[in-house]
């Protein structure tokens, strides 16, 4: 940890041959920094947990083209998500928890097809997870807790088979868990708590999902009986169904 601030980006040059930036945890506050626009070759920026507030810039996505990890994580960034991040093709890391976000999930978000980690929690994004995101077959990690989804489970979702962590939890979804959901043989941890969630547990779902350490169901709707099949995961640490 540091205390750096904000500098003046006026007296920086571009730096046309920096990869890698690390600005995490310190003290930048205000807008975006502008001098990274000019470091057109960086594929790793890090500015998470700091006091950086405003929109991200839009000519953000045309000045960092090669971009494969972006962490924004925990400051103050507020408006919609910019539609064009979908043209960062080469991202594979974006994690944009906690922050200010609004304006719901852009369905251009499933044509970054490289994209591996999605991390979108404690925003105040609201509607729909969106169908597109089932295009993002690479992905093995998505965390969109708390951050004001209405909708139903995109079935779409149990396209994306190499998932791993999926937290969806404290947000309004609504629906029955789909059964295409039962594609993600790898998942490892999955959390829905504290939403709308109603129906029966699958034991179809249940039987697929052999390699859950966490599975995390409290707080919402669902009825009838526990499924004996939750008995052929051996791997299971922790199981929650209370409320």
């Amino acid at each position: 940890m540091n205390y750096l601030e904000s500098p003046d980006s006026s007296k920086f040059s571009t730096m046309p041959t920096l990869t890698y930036l690390s600005l995490f945890n310190n003290s930048l506050s205000s807008e975006f920094p502008s001098f990274i626009l000019n470091c057109p070759n960086l594929t790793y920026l890090d500015l998470s947990q700091n006091n950086l507030t405003d929109p991200i810039p839009g000519s953000l996505v045309s000045s960092l083209q090669k971009i494969e990890y972006l962490n924004l994580t925990a400051n103050f960034f507020q408006g919609s998500l910019p539609i064009n991040l979908s043209k960062l093709v080469a991202l594979k890391h974006l994690r944009l928890g906690m922050n200010s976000f609004e304006g719901g999930i852009p369905k251009e978000i499933g044509l970054i097809s490289s994209l591996q980690i999605l991390e979108l929690y404690n925003n105040s994004l609201r509607g729909e997870i969106p169908s597109s995101i089932g295009q993002l077959r690479m992905r093995q990690s998505l965390d969109i807790q708390a951050a004001g989804l209405n909708s139903t489970i995109p079935h779409e979702l149990g396209y994306c088979t190499n998932l791993t962590f999926i937290n969806l939890a404290i947000n309004s979804l609504n629906g029955t868990l789909p059964p295409s959901l039962s594609n993600l043989t790898k998942i490892a941890e999955l959390g829905i708590s504290g939403n709308l969630l109603s129906g029966e547990i699958s034991p179809h779902l249940i039987a697929s999902w052999v390699q859950l350490i966490s599975l995390q169901l409290q707080n919402n709707y669902f009825t009838g009986k526990i499924p004996q099949e939750i008995g052929r995961l051996t791997k299971l640490q922790y199981l929650y169904l209370y409320n």
